[in-house]
């Protein structure tokens, strides 16, 4: 891993994301990047260069306004934060333009800080860290409070092992190398999706096999949903960290799995890594 983004807008959401990030960033020698976004109006028109431009029809100086101060306090934020070495302000779309932005500056994980009021509506947890965990084309990692302190012993991946196809769990690999943790393999059972114990062993040992891990424990949950099953699991066990892709493996999984990872992201205490499997 070579750098983390940070999306804040100078709360103590940031300064979670900071803390957390400082702590893969230590163990895999990356460097973190911090961004500030402007909202702007959705008609507002950017030159070649991505900058805001004059319109005729509303008035953007209150926006370049934010932005100049934004700017002061965010390298006044990174100041004494070494592993800070870049500190963006820009303005847009508050999704679109922190994918854009992590796709450009070549980032390899997105780390944000999801609860709580933003002061804009914008920043509102269901607007913006559940479409950033559903668009976002990197892995995005989502935190709800202070976790400078967590140690990552135990990491939580929640799939359905059916596909013996590796998968893109790279990621996770890292972390869980940087922190020598242990890795769990959790596979939620419900009404309408129920495998026994055997199979599903069977199937974590191809995953196990297929993907080059090790370390790992095997799991079966049986739960009302996967949602509740993963947040029930994380009590009972104790985790410190929780993985999923946003991803099914077939058909209208596609679609349920990604819902069922923006649930997760909403309701679930631990630090949360989404990634397109």
């Amino acid at each position: 891993m070579q750098k983390i983004l940070i999306p804040t807008n100078l709360t103590v959401l940031g300064d979670f994301a900071y803390g957390f990030a400082r702590k893969i960033a230590a163990q895999t020698n990356a460097t973190i990047q911090a961004v500030y976004i402007a909202v702007t109006h959705g008609n507002a028109i950017f030159d070649k260069e991505g900058n805001l431009a004059p319109h005729q029809e509303f008035d953007v100086s209150h926006i370049k306004s934010e932005m100049d101060e934004a700017d002061k306090k965010l390298k006044e934020w990174a100041a004494d934060k070494p592993e800070i070495t870049k500190t963006i302000v820009t303005a847009g779309h508050l999704v679109d333009t922190i994918n854009n932005i992590a796709i450009r500056e070549e980032a390899d994980l997105i780390v944000m800080g999801t609860e709580g009021s933003f002061g804009l509506k914008e920043w509102t947890i269901g607007s913006v860290a559940e479409k950033v965990v559903r668009l976002a084309s990197i892995p995005v990692l989502t935190l709800k409070c202070d976790r400078d302190q967590l140690s990552i012993n135990d990491i939580l991946y929640v799939g359905d092992f059916e596909s013996a196809a590796p998968v893109n769990i790279q990621m996770i690999k890292t972390i869980q190398k940087a922190f020598n943790a242990r890795l769990h393999l959790l596979k939620i059972n419900t009404k309408n999706d129920f495998l026994s114990d055997r199979e599903v062993k069977a199937h974590m040992h191809l995953f196990v096999e297929n993907n080059e891990l090790d370390n790992v424990e095997f799991h079966t949950y049986s739960d009302n949903s996967i949602e509740e099953g993963i947040r029930h699991f994380c009590e009972d066990f104790h985790v410190d960290f929780v993985t999923m892709s946003t991803q099914g493996r077939k058909g209208v999984s596609r679609i349920l799995q990604g819902s069922v990872a923006e649930k997760v992201v909403n309701h679930v205490f631990q630090p949360i890594l989404t990634f397109k499997g």
